[in-house]
């Protein structure tokens, strides 16, 4: 990681924790001068990652605008597979759903939960508004380590999830998506614990790859576990700096 990177990193940080703020209030917060912020704020810009507000009068001085982060600047997709349901999510920059689509079925099979996955994303991903198909920066899947542990808790035959011993996740989900996608195990069927968030730090390009990642994790939380859902809501915007969105198509 440069410093630059580090610096968008946490510039994006905070616009994430705080909303909109200013170039003074991003030095301020980050002990940056005013030279290297106006610097950050403009190459985020160029890369469409923040939007611009209304300028603030009534204070003393200039008046002085402030900074947000875009929601269309990015988008994510989540993936949960869980005992009694399929979720589908797509996230905007901000952290904010922009759909959902939940399928309920009795039994987690592989196949035919495969099969609903083939068929929903492609849907989910059409339904995205206008040029955001191609700003799709990756995909999280949240799921057990093992099914087979549910298999006495859901009073199934011994061999009825063997089938997902066979199934690479990961590579499905990324011909769907076009993007790339971050496994995140579950440990202890058939509850969910917290989300494993030591295990994305093995990415050393996290920076492309985390945000997508957690946007599964934060769904998954949202539900079941809410200590875990603000740890991922804390983390998920120190993931992406502007310079990764230089090969990206814009629309």
């Amino acid at each position: 990681m440069t410093v630059g990177q580090y610096n968008e990193r946490l510039v994006i940080s905070l616009l994430r924790r705080h909303g909109w703020l200013t170039k003074a209030d991003l030095a301020r917060h980050t002990g940056l001068s005013a030279q290297t912020m106006t610097v950050i704020v403009k190459r985020l810009m160029e890369n469409d990652l923040l939007v611009q507000g209304d300028k603030q009068r009534g204070r003393v001085g200039q008046p002085s605008t402030p900074f947000g982060l875009n929601p269309r600047g990015a988008v994510s997709i989540g993936i949960k597979i869980g005992r009694r349901s399929l979720d589908l999510i797509a996230m905007g920059f901000d952290g904010v759903v922009i759909d959902r689509r939940t399928e309920r079925f009795a039994v987690p099979e592989a196949q035919s939960t495969l099969a609903l996955i083939r068929e929903g994303l492609p849907k989910l991903i059409a339904a995205l508004p206008e040029g955001l198909q191609t700003r799709i920066l990756g995909a999280g899947i949240a799921m057990p380590r093992t099914m087979s542990g549910w298999e006495d808790e859901m009073n199934l035959p011994p061999d009825a999830l063997a089938g997902w011993a066979d199934v690479d996740i990961t590579a499905e989900i990324e011909a769907l998506v076009k993007a790339p996608p971050i496994c995140f195990m579950m440990y202890r069927p058939p509850v969910w614990p917290s989300c494993a968030l030591a295990s994305a730090r093995i990415f050393r390009t996290s920076f492309t790859f985390m945000l997508a990642a957690l946007s599964a994790a934060v769904w998954c939380c949202q539900t079941s576990c809410r200590q875990a859902h603000m740890a991922v809501r804390h983390q998920s915007a120190l993931c992406l700096p502007a310079s990764t969105w230089k090969a990206m198509p814009h629309s």
